[in-house]
């Protein structure tokens, strides 16, 4: 029996009892209460069946089924054709599918000092050669403490080495003394096979011929690299960095692929990554092709990066491997990545559309180098800008670079594969933030500084 058969016959019994049984004993006050309870005896069953829905309804798993038992209802009722109603087990009624709540995405993040929104009455300024002390442009992320460290940083946060003052940023510009002291002069060129100089440094192995278009990649070892990833900072202040045990786990893999020994460092202190720089440049790299350094930290302004106590100049990260100071690594490539943002800008992006109709349009011995030739550093993001990271897949630009890597960096040039890991960057991802909207749907591209001089391919050593 169907359930609309149910509740006719649940109405039938009520208005059977109110309207032909109760008419004829209204003369007395009993039988007007015999009345009230007549109907309240019908309703029971029908109240008892809309109680047992609504307990199914907010117990009952989603694919369960049921069915009502509606022996009260059914008890002394007759079909039409005077036959009794039968229950209704053959004919369940299903639960309506109960919706779960939607699994939300997670948000992707910028990877810097100022990942989450930090108290503006809390935020201390320092004071800017172009504007008051304090202040920052209305309705932006710098107003709401995304400042870079040209405009301000809390004074626990910088390095003690920096030696420098707070009162002024303008002294954060570090000024080549030696270079202000020769501008009255331009160099003289001077003939590199006579070797004729006043300042001669210490001479290096030669590791290739001169004008050899690839780097040597044949000797014994691949080389060293160093991993140095901070994810908890000891200012409290300072957001975690949920995500990077992501980008650790892809640079191992990768790393490890290509030949290097890996040494990982978790959430150092600014004296420990100076210690760690310093040794590493003191080894001897003879046997070596390269040297490879990564850092996965928060960022602030284009030259600083966060230790797990304070920020310091990324100079230090490369100024122990020139070549007059590093004299094993001279001629070799040095490799630094540094996944961190550069700035407090955003990327919106626009929006391409396809075109109507097609557009048409004798070698020397021994020779000289920079000291600074052979360095190759890439960034997550342009000078001035937010890298982005997802808690749970890491950062764009490592997982990129990563991907890059693994697939061709026995076919292609590094500066091929970083071209090719910026272009993933740029089409493939756009940040989902969907509780702040100013950094939801943004982008970034990746850049790179090479002083390169040569190609240089990670092929598999025989």
């Amino acid at each position: 029996m169907t359930r609309n058969t149910v509740w006719k016959k649940s109405a039938q019994k009520i208005i059977h009892n109110h309207l032909i049984l109760c008419p004829s004993m209204l003369n007395s006050w009993a039988s007007f209460q015999m009345e009230i309870r007549l109907i309240k005896l019908a309703i029971q069953p029908v109240r008892q069946m809309i109680d047992s829905v609504s307990m199914l309804t907010a117990s009952t798993p989603q694919d369960d089924r049921f069915s009502f038992d509606v022996d009260g209802v059914n008890a002394g009722a007759e079909e039409e054709e005077g036959e009794p109603v039968s229950p209704i087990e053959s004919d369940p009624m299903e639960v309506p599918n109960i919706l779960k709540p939607r699994e939300r995405r997670v948000s992707d993040v910028i990877d810097s000092i100022g990942d989450c929104l930090p108290d503006i009455n809390a935020t201390k300024m320092v004071s800017s050669p172009d504007r008051g002390p304090g202040t920052q442009g209305p309705n932006s992320p710098a107003s709401s403490g995304y400042g870079s460290i040209e405009s301000g940083t809390p004074k626990s946060v910088v390095s003690p080495d920096l030696d420098i003052s707070l009162s002024s940023p303008i002294k954060f510009l570090k000024v080549d003394v030696t270079d202000a002291l020769s501008t009255a002069t331009d160099a003289s060129p001077m003939n590199q096979d006579d070797g004729t100089s006043s300042s001669e440094p210490a001479g290096a192995v030669m590791p290739v011929e001169k004008y050899a278009e690839e780097y040597n990649m044949k000797h014994k070892r691949r080389g060293k690299a160093v991993i140095f990833s901070h994810d908890k900072f000891a200012d409290k202040s300072v957001p975690s960095r949920d995500g990077s045990h992501a980008d650790i786990h892809s640079l191992e893999i990768t790393y490890k692929a290509l030949g290097f020994e890996v040494t990982t460092y978790d959430n150092l202190l600014h004296t420990e990554i100076r210690n760690v720089i310093n040794s590493l440049a003191e080894e001897d790299h003879s046997d070596a092709d390269c040297v490879m350094v990564t850092v996965l930290t928060h960022g602030q302004g284009t030259n600083y990066l966060h230790a797990k106590d304070v920020l310091y100049n990324v100079d230090m990260l490369w100024s122990p491997f020139t070549a007059d100071s590093c004299g094993t690594l001279a001629g070799k490539p040095k490799i630094f990545i540094i996944q961190a943002c550069r700035g407090d800008k955003l990327d919106p992006g626009v929006r391409l559309k396809q075109r109507s109709r097609t557009e048409t349009d004798s070698i020397s011995s021994s020779y000289k180098i920079p000291t600074h030739a052979d360095f190759l550093i890439a960034y997550s993001s342009v000078e001035g800008y937010y890298s982005w990271r997802n808690p749970d897949e890491g950062t764009w630009f490592i997982q990129c670079l990563c991907k890059e890597l693994q697939e061709q960096a026995a076919t292609r040039d590094l500066l091929n594969i970083l071209t090719r890991t910026s272009r993933r960057v740029a089409v493939d991802h756009e940040s989902y933030n969907d509780k702040v909207p100013w950094q939801h749907q943004q982008k970034q591209v990746p850049s790179f500084n090479s002083m390169l001089i040569r190609d240089l391919y990670f092929r598999p050593k025989i």
